[in-house]
């Protein structure tokens, strides 16, 4: 569903008073005041690594210029509900990576000969596979860490710039963009330098950027003139917004499921584990496996998939939880604990599955991802493909870096696709050490 749009006033200002301003202080005079200078410039600025982004994802100009346009269009309609907190290049990507998703969707429910015709695009342009592994890391990075990488490496700006646009020193902008380089190498390896980020950041840009801008700034007036405008374009943006309500909601159904089995459990070993968030060993451990899981979370939180987290599809195997493509599939393998006892800052989750398949087609097998339920946002999210498991049924670790906001509730989130069977043990958290080490003195 489309917002009431916000009106454009006349009012205007020199455009050297528009290009020193930070993008917080437009957004605020376009919210605020409606001032049709103020969203062009922030167009300006954004437009052309939005486009690359979307680029990246849908390999075919016209389709990134429709996302293009329906982020920003996204972005006029919602400029009132982006507070101070909110950082606009980090709001943007994401904005773009749900219109992409949502494009992409659509793409795969059209007609056969449509959907060759969309393939032989793709072939015809294909993304390297080092940007697009690139950006999927990028999404996964704490916020704060998203936001200094988009600013440095997506926008191109300098450490100064950086620091201005995130109200930090310039020393503190560059420890953070290193220390968010240094996460990035974890999910991609060495060849992640900054150098490299730069230029996969670069791919897809479009030759001419003042015509993106153009084209974008275009639909807009048109909105708020009234009148319609493309019926890609709508499709795009209303297939991004199904995709963020889809994720507020499933929040929302499972903060009531919590809520009922509170309500309706009192008194019993489950209630009084919610109330203390202390994980339960499985009974069927024997003494030798329960010794080897508390070494194994001697640093750390330990919670058992069977005893300590909700399930919406499978049954208690063995040391875990497993499901098989039989059961309910496309829903959480598990979610929970809402535990509070996670300490603030720089932790790591290990996921600890086994699937029965792992030769077939790479197909994703399971997302994994941190949720807190007091600021609503992911923390970090990991895609498991079949192929990433080493041997069959036999637990395979998968690790997270993720940070903690003061105050959490955190989920540990397991989705469960159906290609095969899957068995999950136990997601253990601890202080992530190399980042304490890597990032000491950082802010």
């Amino acid at each position: 569903m489309m917002h009431s749009r916000p009106e454009l006033s006349t009012i205007d200002l020199a455009s050297t008073d528009l290009a020193a301003r930070s993008d917080h202080s437009l957004l605020e005079l376009f919210a605020r005041d409606g001032n049709a200078s103020a969203f062009s410039m922030l167009v300006e600025r954004h437009s052309a690594w939005v486009y690359a982004a979307a680029f990246r994802q849908l390999h075919d100009g016209q389709l990134a210029e429709d996302a293009t346009q329906a982020t920003f269009l996204l972005l006029f309609q919602r400029a009132k509900r982006l507070g101070p907190g909110h950082n606009l290049g980090g709001w943007l990507f994401m904005t773009v990576k749900f219109t992409t998703k949502a494009m992409l969707r659509a793409q795969r429910t059209r007609r056969r000969h449509e959907a060759l015709a969309a393939q032989n695009r793709e072939e015809a342009v294909e993304t390297p596979k080092f940007t697009l592994e690139m950006d999927e890391a990028v999404a996964r990075l704490p916020e704060r860490l998203r936001a200094a990488v988009i600013l440095r490496f997506y926008q191109g700006l300098e450490f100064e710039q950086i620091a201005q646009g995130l109200g930090i020193s310039g020393d503190a902008a560059r420890k953070r963009v290193g220390r968010a380089v240094e996460r990035l190498r974890l999910n991609l390896g060495e060849a992640a330098s900054a150098e490299a980020l730069a230029l996969a950041a670069a791919y897809g840009k479009p030759a001419n950027a003042i015509d993106v801008a153009r084209q974008v700034n275009q639909t807009i007036s048109t909105v708020a003139g009234g009148q319609s405008v493309s019926a890609s374009v709508l499709a795009a943006a209303s297939g991004a917004v199904h995709g963020m309500a889809m994720a507020k909601l499933m929040t929302a159904a499972t903060v009531s499921l919590i809520a009922l089995v509170a309500a309706t459990a009192v008194g019993s070993g489950l209630y009084v584990r919610m109330l203390l968030n202390t994980p339960a060993v499985p009974a069927n451990h024997s003494s030798s496996q329960v010794q080897s899981q508390r070494a194994r979370g001697s640093e750390g939180l330990v919670f058992w998939t069977a005893r300590s987290l909700y399930h919406e599809t499978g049954r208690a195997e063995g040391t875990g939880w497993a499901a098989t493509p039989k059961d309910r599939v496309a829903v959480y393998l598990n979610y929970g604990p809402y535990t509070r006892t996670v300490r603030p800052g720089p932790n790591v989750a290990t996921f600890r599955l086994m699937a029965d398949n792992v030769l077939a087609d790479d197909t994703m097998v399971v997302n994994l991802d941190i949720y807190d339920g007091v600021t609503k946002t992911q923390l970090g999210d990991l895609v498991v493909t079949r192929r990433q498991f080493k041997q069959p049924n036999v637990y395979q670790d998968f690790e997270i870096h993720f940070d903690t906001p003061p105050h959490s509730r955190l989920e540990f989130r397991t989705w469960y696709s159906g290609v095969c069977k899957v068995n999950q043990e136990s997601v253990t958290v601890r202080p992530d050490r190399s980042d304490t080490v890597q990032g000491a003195g950082k802010n």
